[in-house]
């Protein structure tokens, strides 16, 4: 298992000069989280993990800007792992997210419970891999309407057996 703290700053681009004023403003999403894991025989492993993320907007980083909503959520996923093969692996997990959230100008807090999914393949071995994903993640619009976000990655890992590496 794993105790860690996770961050991230949220910044947009500018793609087009008519995006200054459409553009979110950025955010900070950071938190605790634990994971525990067991191996159960030689090639399946169960887990859990529990976060608590902390999502807070900048509303002066742009002028004209929407006015956003900070919000808390609280999550728990059970989490699968099969070692199919000596170069195969199977991940699967499930869960729930509570999210409080205020929407501009409410000062009540709000709230709502959305599932997450998430399935992964990974084939390789120590020096490469590669790897497929699927997720489906509770959130909240700039608004601070709850939301669910979907999204697939592909990504492929080269780690030779020398002090550096290289993944995308």
């Amino acid at each position: 298992g794993s105790v860690g703290y996770r961050g991230e700053q949220v910044t947009w681009l500018e793609a087009h000069e008519d995006d200054k004023d459409r553009l979110p403003p950025d955010y900070l999403t950071h938190g605790p989280e634990l994971i525990l894991e067991r191996d159960v025989g030689r090639r399946l492993v169960v887990g859990v993990e529990y976060q608590y993320r902390i999502q807070t907007y900048d509303e002066t980083a742009r002028e004209g800007a929407p006015q956003a909503a900070d919000y808390t959520s609280h999550t728990g996923t059970g989490r699968l792992g099969l070692d199919a093969t000596d170069w195969l692996s199977l991940s699967m997990a499930y869960g729930f997210s509570r999210i409080e959230y205020a929407k501009a100008g409410d000062a009540e807090a709000q709230s709502t419970t959305r599932g997450l999914a998430d399935v992964r393949v990974t084939a390789g071995g120590d020096v490469a891999r590669i790897s497929a994903s699927a997720r489906q993640n509770a959130t909240q619009d700039i608004l601070g309407n709850p939301a669910v976000t979907r999204s697939a990655k592909l990504g492929a890992d080269y780690t030779p057996y020398a002090p550096w590496g290289f993944g995308i």
